[in-house]
């Protein structure tokens, strides 16, 4: 698992309230649409090939929507949980499309939880899909360090998408806010 940021972030061990309800044996959501699409993510995530495992976690990334991206993020806990495979990189990308397609209310999710980690990455993936929806959330947050750190990821999203879009904001912050 990746050691905790210089941001703070919280290890990725900490990212669910559904891993919370596995490692305390509550029932997860048994639909059958639930059970197909955590099963896709299961079987992507057996590969033992980390080339080809990337690869068809990717193409499983791919098929999220609104609608099921948070089902893959807690199937993924659970996952993480019931086999102790960690998949650092695929958690971070998870993560990212977790923002790109819950946008407010992927931030909202893991602010609610307290998961700076998760948090800085769905900013960052919400910024790269919808950097003036992402924008405007964090200019809504009140001024101090989480601001400051929020509006690192914001930028880091933005120049993904628009190195120019990113940069002019960037340009634009007091000196003090440059940091996070």
């Amino acid at each position: 698992m990746p050691a905790a940021s210089a941001k703070g972030a919280a290890e990725p061990a900490e990212r669910s309230a559904a891993a919370d309800g596995a490692r305390a044996g509550a029932a997860p959501d048994r639909s059958a649409a639930t059970d197909e699409l955590r099963g896709r993510l299961f079987a992507a995530l057996e590969e033992p090939n980390s080339l080809t495992r990337l690869r068809h976690v990717m193409n499983f990334y791919a098929t999220l929507d609104a609608s099921t991206w948070e089902t893959a993020y807690d199937g993924m806990a659970i996952e993480t949980i019931q086999t102790g495979r960690t998949h650092d990189l695929e958690w971070r990308l998870m993560l990212q499309r977790s923002g790109e397609l819950g946008g407010a209310r992927a931030m909202e999710r893991f602010v609610r939880e307290g998961n700076r980690f998760a948090s800085s990455l769905v900013l960052t993936g919400w910024a790269a899909a919808d950097p003036v929806a992402a924008r405007a959330w964090v200019e809504a947050l009140p001024a101090g360090d989480g601001r400051q750190t929020f509006t690192g990821d914001l930028v880091d999203g933005m120049v993904q998408r628009d190195p120019a879009l990113g940069l002019a904001l960037l340009a634009s912050l007091p000196s003090g806010e440059r940091a996070g």
